[in-house]
């Protein structure tokens, strides 16, 4: 279907010559199927303005009940060049009497305008006029109409139709009609966008939950890999919960990390289908989130991601593994009032059942050392990646991952001070596996490929390093493994390595170990007493999905 992009369409709408074809106004127009068109349309412009239509929109808020209202709609994306389905776009409903008021009734076009209609006599419809006034630009009114598809792909502006209408169910308040085609035209009748079908519910606020039927042992964690070459996404660990045919996900969303995603078996058994336009929750209080899916398409050329949307997200479900894969994208919408962006993507998933078991990092490496002097300090930055899998290229978990430095064999210590830049560090010798010094979740990042900086107060030279090192350690149910280390010779840029610990066992489809809840070690391992003296300790914990978490504590 081939569309002019609006603000070209708003600058040479004098000059679009209308052409006379002889259609006849349509109400029974079948509704557009995106698969039918293997060839652009072209839109037409058949008839005038009716003589009858307002010239102006309203643009201030009616009198009445203001109420939000989730928005699903399908419509050309002019940008992207395909039919999208628009899942929860939050609009706003005013009611006053018999009236009834809708805001930004064209997908595409936020304008702040309101279109009106009168709730019919058995309270079941809302009628509206047809070719109200919707958006003005000096001399030009853009007008909002009915619209039909001809025979031959063709859009065309119904502006002979008196009124188009939509359901109303008074007790819950929803409107829709699912057949209702509306464009935005001009005064000559020229169509400049397509939105077919509507269905509008109050926007309740109300999150996924899961059932109080799940039980905690039924909430299983999984490792989360985006199966994506590109250097942009981390690891990370998410729970699914199964109960019969439907699935629950937490962890996709790092603004609402405890979120719920709900999806349902297909009638084949063989994937998991999550709809779009889930609400996920508040952030900060004053924006809403709520996800859609996408076809991820690879990296523009300044490195961000390229979408296209879909109408729901497919995770291919294997019932023998239990593993999840979604070669699509999940985009998560952050949004205030009426307008929203992309907050976070995933371009695809690859999960498996995880367990957390010891197991030996992967070595990290340094990639580049640089060093320039200014003033009376030398800047020094380092360029490295901290692999976040362990020897065997399995998934360990980012959160239990931390890597240290050391300059010239002895180790650098960080000041993590409160208001200090490292005071989120749970010590001041090891540096979590997401930190870099662009902030503490680094997500564009092949495995957190970063750059750290420090200083010294000083141009000596001998105070330069001859040697920088690198190593990871990897906390689990009570066990610290340590990487080999990587050796960076600062002049000659070569690397040696130097051996770590032995590799306890991998991480893929074995069982919990023995830990127990509230057992404590210290940092080499080795069981604390009930009274452990103030210092650093590994405890393990009990999750609320029944497994055993180890973390950091200062006691």
């Amino acid at each position: 279907m081939k569309f002019f992009t609006f603000a070209v369409a708003l600058l040479w709408a004098s000059a679009i010559n209308a052409q006379n074809l002889s259609v006849s106004a349509r109400s029974d127009a079948k509704p557009l199927q995106p698969s039918v068109f293997t060839a652009p349309a072209e839109l037409a412009a058949p008839q005038q303005a009716p003589r009858r239509a307002a010239k102006h929109p309203i643009d201030e808020q009616p009198d009445g009940e203001l109420k939000t209202y989730a928005m699903s709609t399908y419509y050309y994306s002019q940008n992207m060049d395909e039919w999208v389905h628009r899942y929860g776009q939050k609009t706003m409903v005013v009611i006053d009497g018999d009236d009834v008021y809708i805001q930004n009734m064209i997908n595409t076009n936020t304008y702040g305008t309101w279109i009106v209609g009168e709730i019919s006599a058995d309270r079941k419809k809302v009628v509206f006029e047809n070719y109200q006034p919707y958006v003005e630009q000096g001399d030009y009114t853009y007008y909002l109409c009915l619209a039909y598809v001809s025979d031959d792909g063709n859009v065309f502006a119904d502006t002979e139709a008196d009124e188009f209408e939509m359901d109303y169910d008074e007790a819950t308040g929803q409107l829709s009609n699912p057949n209702l085609n509306i464009s935005l035209v001009n005064t000559d009748g020229g169509v400049f966008t397509f939105n077919e079908g509507y269905d509008l519910t109050l926007f309740t606020d109300e999150p996924v939950q899961l059932p109080e039927s799940v039980s905690k042992e039924d909430v299983q964690p999984y490792s989360l890999r985006w199966d994506s070459k590109d250097p942009y996404y981390f690891p990370r660990i998410v729970y699914v919960a199964q109960q019969g045919d439907d699935f629950y996900f937490q962890g996709f969303c790092d603004k609402v990390p405890e979120a719920w995603l709900k999806g349902s078996l297909n009638e084949a058994k063989d994937s998991v289908i999550i709809a779009n336009g889930q609400y996920v929750g508040l952030y900060d209080g004053l924006y809403f989130l709520y996800s859609k899916g996408a076809a991820y398409s690879g990296l523009d050329d300044q490195g961000w991601p390229i979408y296209k949307n879909k109408d729901h997200v497919a995770l291919k479900w294997n019932a023998d593994d239990k593993s999840l894969y979604g070669p699509d994208g999940i985009l998560f919408v952050l949004g205030k009032e009426l307008r929203g962006g992309y907050s976070q993507s995933i371009p695809s998933q690859d999960m498996k059942p995880f367990y957390g078991v010891p197991a030996k990092p992967k070595t990290p490496d340094i990639r580049n050392f640089d060093i320039d002097t200014q003033f009376y300090q030398v800047n020094s930055s380092i360029t490295y990646v901290v692999p976040v899998e362990d020897v065997d290229g399995n998934f360990i978990n980012p959160d239990s991952l931390y890597y240290r430095f050391y300059l010239d064999g002895e180790q650098l210590h960080f000041d993590n001070q409160k208001d200090g830049f490292y005071q989120h560090f749970p010590d001041e010798w090891e540096v979590p596996s997401r930190f870099t010094d662009r902030g503490k979740v680094n997500n564009r990042t092949d495995n957190n490929n970063g750059t750290q900086t420090y200083h010294v107060l000083s141009i000596e030279k001998s105070l330069r390093p001859k040697t920088i090192a690198l190593q990871s350690i990897y906390y689990m149910n009570g066990t610290r493994t340590l990487s080999d280390i990587c050796v960076y010779d600062t002049e000659s840029k070569t690397k040696t390595y130097e051996e770590g610990d032995p590799n306890p066992q991998g991480v893929e489809q074995v069982e919990q170990t023995s830990l127990q809840p509230g057992m404590v070690f210290d940092l080499q391992g080795r069981r604390a007493g009930a009274q452990p003296k103030h210092g650093l300790y590994i405890e393990s914990k009990r999750m609320a999905d029944g497994t055993v978490k180890t973390v950091k504590v200062v006691r």
